[in-house]
């Protein structure tokens, strides 16, 4: 895992390492932490060598879909202050997209191991992320965003008052649409991943978020007549991602 280069291809030998630790993570469960997590603390903040950083980084995302909460718990408020602010200031693009990664898989396989205060920190560096001039950075981010947002995925939520994600609502729609239109969205794919993190945020938000999705409505209906003057192919692309978040928008109101 420590072979890598500036722009490995899917054969590379340091993502079949990769892929073969995912694995042990999956069948060997919290035994996996034992082996891998004396080395994921020993080289996460190398400040010399991004390989060690950058492996060590994997390794802890890799592990994360197969070990319990309680296992992982312990590891989780050691890590995530060291990842957040990997995302933040990592000098190294392929090293802030692993922590960016590496975020997301905690989101999905261990939301419940994130300590509350934590939260807060990575919704933010999951912002800033997403106006990082690497696009595999952004759209990291934008599945992190996601993965927050599916984990208020409750029956309740529609009626309740509000909920986590109403405090950070305003701020995250804003990036999310902004990262919709950036330059680069076809790298990525960032126009998909965007607009299914916005989707989501709208899907299951809280009641005081209520009027700020009415007013997310005439933008995008603006924005969406503006495409009429697009060349084909790009209407192609762009009109089911705006007509999703209109009718996921009419839906929640």
């Amino acid at each position: 895992m420590c072979k890598q280069t500036e722009d490995d291809e899917e054969g590379a030998l340091c993502i079949q390492a990769a892929c073969c630790m995912q694995l042990c993570g999956a069948v060997v469960g919290d035994d996996v932490l034992q082996h891998v997590m004396p080395l994921v603390m020993k080289h996460i903040t190398n400040p010399q060598n991004w390989h060690l950083r950058e492996a060590a980084t994997y390794a802890f995302g890799a592990i994360m879909d197969g070990c319990s909460v309680q296992a992982v718990g312990q590891y989780a408020a050691q890590s995530l202050p060291t990842l957040v602010k990997m995302v933040l200031e990592e000098q190294h693009p392929k090293t802030r997209e692993t922590a960016a990664w590496t975020l997301s898989r905690v989101c999905e396989y261990q939301y419940a191991a994130v300590p509350p205060a934590s939260m807060e920190h990575i919704v933010r560096a999951a912002l800033t992320g997403l106006s990082d001039q690497q696009g595999g950075v952004c759209h990291q981010c934008c599945t992190m965003l996601h993965r927050i947002a599916l984990n208020q995925n409750d029956s309740d939520n529609e009626n309740a008052n509000t909920n986590l994600l109403s405090q950070y609502f305003n701020t995250v729609l804003q990036e999310l649409t902004k990262t919709s239109g950036r330059q680069d969205h076809q790298e990525h794919n960032l126009r998909m991943a965007s607009h299914e993190a916005l989707n989501l945020w709208i899907e299951n938000s809280a009641v005081d978020c209520l009027q700020t999705i009415t007013a997310l409505l005439p933008p995008i209906l603006q924005r969406l007549q503006g495409t009429l003057s697009m060349p084909l192919s790009e209407q192609t692309e762009l009109h089911p991602r705006l007509l999703s978040t209109v009718n996921v928008c009419l839906n929640r109101k």
